[in-house]
């Protein structure tokens, strides 16, 4: 049962590795409960429009779709909710298609003009002059905009119903073992089935060279001969898919004055499944282990050679921390060893061994047994703590000059074996990071039996670390005064976030940060001003003690109306004064209502 359970957990992590890495997929969007739209004017539009055009997105990036005609447009002021979902065949393919295709101003301007025209067609969406106009003009005209947006129209009115059903995969076979065929092993057909087009397959714990071939739905497995060592294999045929699911979303305004809109979200959602595959052959299973003779360890390091009969070399290698394997034909051979492991002395022994090919395993075991070893111990330290100083560069030469040992320090002190009776000195080449070069030479020496006379340590001295303080000014654009409220972050150059705070009515300091690139970025507006959209990119230098001043501006947001004061009565020159007022204010307001009209594109 625990093989079992470990065989599925290796599966599992086999799976999630094709379905990330080998399908071009996108990630999963979760559908907004709510959101807030943006809308920048269009004038150069691929096609004539009879009012202003306004291109919608959210604060996130998604473009958006207007679906109520002649209101105002979206903007920062105005929170959308989430709605009825869009359930409609031609809507709904319409969205799905923009999702797809709109990555710029002129295809999204193609596709909300086709939603236009379509839920105008429907009896969708409140009639208009500019609808009206706009769809008379599309029907009498032959440039291409206008041929791409009566296609998806004619395409939407005829569209398919709405399916929004998750991914299936199968693998199925009658006989899971392959059988010898020349040169491969080859497996019985497997039935495969995939419900889209999106697909992966691959193997686990395959032997190398492993393919198949997919024809007519059937997948057939090859295997080549001389990659199966063992007597019994098994490994996995895997097959992996997904599919894009579309969830158009209808989104309600605060204020029933704005537009409805309607957005799409795309997640992705996978299927998965594997077929066991068995290769059984009978052959003798030559294990050759090299072990120290006291812990019966494997012993890395061992050169060994095994010859047969005719006292050939047929195979030689270097041993490792795992015992070697190796494929013999039937006869009589001999394993002898050729240099030994650094420490140990050469075994002169030699091991005799028979192969036989009836699916046995041999196991020939040589053992080494250790050399007397003298080390001389160099220890590299931090002056103050007088602990291990990883990250220095050293060398050791002795009294001719010679360089007998050079290395880069670690967290224990390094071991010098063998050493010849003499006079030694030590230096450093390169400092570790944040230390001071070394220059003395430290000398020292070593006595008939292989020691060190005396204890053989060098320091290090950290380096003074300058760092310059940071002054973070969130101001007013047009006042330049200080600006409290705004939610601020500071990201290093790798996108993580350092710090996040709340600006106040004084700069916010910063110490200590690391030399290098950091970007400022604005997450949450203060109150009565515009979001901060671009960035403020600043750079701390390495060894500066200057101070490094940021600063950025925020707008006041724009409120559109203005409010006329009116005099009160209580006099015939008040009543003059008040009339008049009322006809300047009925006057005003007409050019207001104008103006509004032509700037919301009503």
């Amino acid at each position: 049962m625990k093989n079992f359970n470990l065989r599925k957990m290796f599966l599992f992590v086999c799976l999630l590795v094709i379905s990330v890495f080998g399908i071009n997929k996108v990630n999963a969007e979760s559908v907004a409960d709510s959101l807030t739209i943006k809308s920048y004017d269009y004038k150069n539009t691929p096609m004539s429009f009879p009012q202003t055009f306004h291109v919608k997105k959210t604060t996130t990036g998604k473009y958006s779709y207007c679906i109520t005609y002649a209101k105002k447009t979206p903007s920062s002021g105005v929170k959308y909710t989430k709605d009825d979902i869009v359930d409609d065949r031609g809507k709904y393919y319409i969205m799905k298609e923009a999702e797809q295709h709109v990555n710029s101003y002129s295809d999204f301007f193609i596709y909300q003009t086709a939603l236009w025209v379509y839920m105008y067609d429907r009896g969708m969406m409140e009639k208009s002059n500019s609808t009206t106009t706009f769809r008379k003009n599309l029907y009498n005209s032959n440039s291409s905009t206008a041929n791409k947006i009566k296609s998806i129209v004619a395409n939407a009115k005829n569209a398919p119903k709405i399916d929004k059903s998750a991914p299936t995969i199968s693998l199925s076979t009658s006989n899971n073992e392959l059988s010898l065929n020349g040169d491969n092993y080859v497996s019985s057909k497997i039935k495969f089935d995939s419900s889209t087009d999106n697909y992966k397959i691959g193997f686990y714990g395959a032997p190398s060279g492993t393919t198949y071939k997919l024809s007519n739905g059937y997948i057939y497995v090859y295997v080549p001969a001389s990659s199966v060592k063992e007597s019994k294999t098994s490994f996995n045929l895997i097959a992996v898919n997904y599919k894009k699911i579309y969830n158009s979303q209808n989104y309600k305004p605060s204020n029933s004055k704005y537009q409805k809109m309607a957005v799409t979200f795309v997640e992705t959602k996978s299927a998965n499944t594997y077929v066991n595959l068995i290769i059984n052959k009978n052959v003798d299973k030559v294990i050759v282990s090299k072990q120290d003779i006291t812990t019966k360890k494997e012993l890395p390091g061992a050169k060994l050679q095994i010859k047969d009969s005719q006292n050939k070399v047929v195979d030689s290698w270097t041993s490792t921390s795992e015992a070697h394997e190796v494929k013999l034909e039937p006869g009589e051979y001999t394993l002898t060893e050729t240099i030994a492991p650094e420490g140990y002395k050469l075994s002169t022994e030699s091991i005799s061994f028979s192969v036989t090919n009836k699916g046995v395993t041999n196991q020939v075991v040589m053992y080494n047994s250790k050399e007397e070893v003298k080390t001389v111990s160099i220890s590299k330290q931090d002056i103050t703590t007088k602990g291990e100083l990883p990250g220095a560069t050293l060398e050791v030469k002795d009294s001719t000059g010679k360089v007998i040992d050079s290395w880069v320090s670690a967290s224990t002190p390094h071991e010098i074996a063998n050493m010849k009776p003499g006079k030694y000195t030590l230096t450093e080449k390169i400092a570790p990071e944040g230390y001071e070069l070394s220059t003395e030479s430290v000398s020292f020496e070593v006595n008939e039996n292989g020691e060190a006379v005396d204890k053989v340590v060098m320091y290090n001295t950290p380096k003074k670390v300058v760092r310059p303080q940071v002054n973070i000014s969130k101001l007013d654009s047009s006042t330049k005064e200080y600006v409290s409220g705004a939610t601020l972050e500071v990201k290093n150059s790798k996108g993580e976030v350092i710090e996040t705070f709340v600006s106040e009515q004084s700069a916010h300091v910063i110490k200590d940060l690391e030399p290098g690139t950091y970007t400022l970025t604005e997450t949450d507006a203060p109150d009565g001003y515009d979001l901060a959209e671009s960035s403020v990119t600043f750079t701390v230098l390495e060894d500066s003690d200057e101070a490094v001043n940021v600063v950025m501006y925020n707008t006041k947001t724009v409120v559109s109306g203005e409010e006329i004061a009116v005099p009160s009565t209580g006099s015939f020159t008040t009543t003059i004064s008040t009339l008049f007022g009322t006809i300047v204010l009925i006057s005003g307001s007409v050019l207001i209502a104008k103006n509004l009209k032509k700037k919301n594109g009503i």
